[in-house]
């Protein structure tokens, strides 16, 4: 790939990619078929920046992508909105992030294990003794990391979303709930669940031996 310089600020190649150059933020009100979209994008990645319109169009929100090739920023693009007043969305607005917290604490156990602190087939109340409640005693590490403990339900365990960002709300949460199913018959899907029992096994994990 030809190495070309980014293309600064305001998103400008709008024409190769099937965009319109966008209004500044604030300009658009919210509501209307065009949200703001702001960055740069590298030539070659255009494709990028139009399947990243079309997502931002097909919600009331925000987002951001960033992508980087060989070391290169190449793309790096946020729009749509922030607040439900219509507040653009900003390079550096903040977000909650789903699902790629189970990569960040597997690999922190995987770490544990492969420096003898932790074993996949160890109990986790060896390391989190408030875990073993309302049938957990038995639940391994291997059964959180291969997302069959049980413990996929919560909203079963908490009253408001906002408690997710709570981190000693949510260990004490899942120390105390009860499985849904018994552990190791089932796989479902999980996401700041798995990260917060992960976690929670990794954090002691890592200091109690």
């Amino acid at each position: 790939m030809m190495r070309q310089q980014l293309v600064p600020s305001r998103y400008r190649e709008g024409s190769q990619a099937g965009l319109r150059p966008e209004q500044r933020p604030g300009q658009q009100p919210r509501g209307t078929a065009i949200s703001p979209i702001d960055g740069y994008v590298h030539p070659d990645f255009s494709r990028v920046a139009t399947v990243f319109r079309h997502q931002i169009r097909r919600t009331s929100g925000g987002a951001a992508v960033a992508v980087y090739h060989r070391g290169e920023l190449v793309v790096d693009l946020w729009g749509g909105y922030r607040t439900d007043d219509g507040d653009p969305w900003q390079r550096d607005t903040m977000a909650m992030c789903f699902s790629t917290t189970k990569g960040l604490t597997s690999t922190a156990l995987h770490v544990l294990a492969d420096r003898g602190l932790v074993g996949y087939d160890d109990l986790v109340a060896d390391y989190w003794p408030e875990f073993a409640r309302n049938g957990k005693e038995r639940v391994t590490v291997r059964h959180l990391l291969t997302h069959s403990a049980g413990l996929h339900r919560i909203r079963s365990i908490i009253d408001r979303a906002d408690r997710m960002l709570d981190w000693d709300h949510m260990v004490d949460a899942l120390a105390r709930a009860t499985p849904a199913y018994q552990h190791g018959e089932r796989l479902p899907r999980a996401d700041l669940r798995m990260a917060r029992r992960r976690g929670g096994a990794a954090c002691v994990g890592a200091t109690a031996r």
